[in-house]
């Protein structure tokens, strides 16, 4: 992916990338975190085992661990501590082994012992949940499109105050993340003519343009994407989208009950998304709503007081 092309010096620590250490117990540890995978997997968390004996020093092992990072939720490299973020002791029943020297400020994990695959896998989705709460948010304001059935750009559109919706979308967005850029075509309002502005994904027509070149724009980052149309978002419904974060969601695309769609443009989307975004224009499938359904991509129901927040105005009598 283009964002990994440059070198990897070091991984940022909410990365999941766990060390493990087999120390030679009483058991089987192979099969024993063959185990805690599989009973990460029940609980919808995707977990890669690297056991490649390449030198984690080396710029194409960086590369292979960042391209798992990207894949799965949760990257476990056998024995090499230089590229992990956390590490798991994996030993014989009721065990716990400290043969291994822990590192200061990095998380250890065990797993001692059949009996205690679920509860590693508890301590392990609170770490996962957290690592996702320290992740970045940036936003990402989409703008564009023909407009026609408006018949003029509707990020330009005044509103009550005489200021642009576009500006009230950055303005609604910018408390929630740490830095908002614009997507797409079409002239800036002077207000906001000193936001980053990143470029479509060319070839690709619509929204999916936009929110593939934000996913590609900043690595390791998660996206607050808002459409400038929905003039109603608001505080309460950011508030409650960003709560719908989870281990093993690489997407919060919420289910509006009201108009029994999906709402993709008015979601969450973490970095992990861009490999199925990647393959769907890769399938030639250019509707961003063709995300629903897929692995990983959450729909929890919007509440019903909330629901309005994802009003989308196509129409000057809509307004």
């Amino acid at each position: 992916m283009s964002r990994l092309t440059a070198p990897i010096t070091m991984f940022p620590s909410y990365l999941p990338i766990c060390a493990v250490h087999r120390v030679e117990c009483n058991s089987d540890s192979q099969s024993l975190l063959a185990e805690l995978i599989d009973c990460l997997a029940a609980r919808g968390i995707r977990a890669r085992v690297l056991d490649e004996p390449w030198p984690v020093e080396d710029e194409a092992c960086r590369q292979r661990v960042a391209r798992a990072a990207i894949a799965v939720d949760l990257v476990f490299v056998a024995g090499r501590r230089l590229a992990a973020t956390a590490e798991l002791l994996v030993c014989g029943d009721g065990e716990k082994a400290e043969s291994v020297p822990a590192e200061p400020l990095r998380p250890r994990f065990y797993c001692t012992g059949r009996q205690q695959v679920a509860v590693c896998c508890d301590v392990l989705e609170g770490w996962l949940d957290r690592c996702s709460g320290l992740t970045p948010v940036w936003g990402c304001v989409l703008i564009g499109g023909r407009s026609s059935r408006m018949g003029r750009p509707k990020h330009l559109l005044p509103a009550s105050d005489g200021r642009t919706w576009l500006e009230h979308a950055v303005e609604r967005v910018r408390p929630f993340v740490d830095e908002c850029v614009v997507s797409g075509g079409g002239a800036m309002p002077e207000a906001c003519r000193n936001l980053t502005r990143i470029t479509d994904l060319p070839g690709v027509a619509g929204p999916l343009a936009g929110i593939g070149a934000a996913l590609h724009y900043r690595a390791w980052t998660s996206w607050l994407v808002v459409a400038c149309d929905m003039p109603d978002a608001s505080a309460p419904a950011i508030s409650w989208l960003l709560e719908q974060r989870r281990p093993g969601a690489i997407a919060v695309i919420p289910f509006n009950p009201l108009s029994g769609r999906s709402e993709p443009l008015f979601a969450w989307y973490d970095f992990r998304c861009a490999p199925l975004l990647d393959q769907l224009l890769a399938d030639g499938i250019l509707r961003i709503s063709k995300l629903r359904g897929r692995p990983g991509v959450h729909q929890p129901q919007i509440p019903a007081d909330l629901c309005g927040a994802w009003r989308n105005v196509n129409r000057a009598e809509d307004l």
